[in-house]
């Protein structure tokens, strides 16, 4: 699955631009994809989350949460703290 495009949404802005993602959820300075969802099919708390970082798949694959704790600002499953400093 390829990541999606990134897109600058605000916290007001869904993320329901051509993604996995239906128009109830929201981010916050960047877009998530799913791993394992289909199209128009919203995503479960709890399950894991590749964030799109910077519009790299690559950095996508670096960047993953819990979709509960995401949306609440905090980290879950980095490799390096470091990089979930992202605010």
């Amino acid at each position: 699955m390829e990541a999606m495009e990134c897109y600058n949404c605000t916290g007001t802005e869904d993320c329901n631009k051509d993604s996995v993602f239906d128009d109830t959820v929201t981010c916050e300075g960047i877009c998530m994809w799913g791993t394992m969802y289909t199209p128009n099919q919203p995503p479960l708390l709890g399950e894991r989350f590749m964030a799109c970082y910077e519009g790299t798949e690559d950095e996508a694959y670096k960047y993953c949460y819990n979709l509960q704790q995401f949306r609440q600002g905090f980290c879950n499953t980095c490799d390096d703290e470091d990089l979930c400093n992202y605010h």
